[in-house]
Order: C-alpha cells, then structure tokens, then sequence
C-alpha cells in the first residue's frame, strides 16, 4: 500500500515538472495560498486558546497582590561613600546639560 502511493506521488511529481511554468506557478499558488490560510487560521486559534487558558489561570489565582510591595529598607547607599578631604578642590562640571532638568527652577519654561 505504501509503495502504492508513493508510485503515484512519483507520478504527480513527474506531471507538475513537466508543466511550462506559468502553469506550475499558477498550481502552486491555488495549492499553497488555502493552506498557508488555513495554518495560520489553525495557529491563531490554538495562541487565543492558550492565552484565554493563561488568562483564567491568573484570574483564579487570587491570592497575588494587584501590586508590588514597598521596597525593603536597605542601608543608605551615600552613607557607604568615604568622605572627601577638606581640603579636596572642587570638580567643575564641564559636560553640558543636553536634557533640561524640570526639577530646577531655571530649567522650566
């Protein structure tokens, strides 16, 4: 049986190579256009399945905050930094300010 349908497989082969090929292309596309639509139609119903599925999952799991908790109290990151020398000089700042920082009075508009 098998080798049955595999003779006539050989057999389409054959025909479709042996057809001028605005004909195999015309072939090809009546074929592969209904069956590309109707894998991606057969996928996009198998993604809403899976995300409905995840949806009622997380909607029946109630016991998980809405939103995250306050942040941990952890040690104060400048209390860790060495403190400078007295007699340290003073850092210009030489790099431009390319974004106005709203938070200063002078940098609104």
């Amino acid at each position: 049986m098998l080798r049955d349908l595999l003779d006539w497989w050989d057999g389409v082969e054959l025909w479709l190579t042996q057809l001028s090929f605005p004909f195999q292309v015309l072939l090809a596309v009546l074929v592969l256009l209904p069956g590309c639509w109707l894998a991606s139609a057969g996928i996009d119903n198998a993604v809403d399945r899976i995300l409905r599925a995840v949806a009622a999952r997380r909607s029946a799991g109630a016991a998980e905050p809405a939103e995250p908790g306050p942040a941990a109290d952890g040690p104060d990151p400048a209390a860790e930094l060495p403190a400078l020398p007295a007699d340290a000089p003073a850092v210009p700042d030489t790099v431009p300010d390319t974004v106005p920082d709203r938070s200063r009075p002078e940098d609104r508009s």
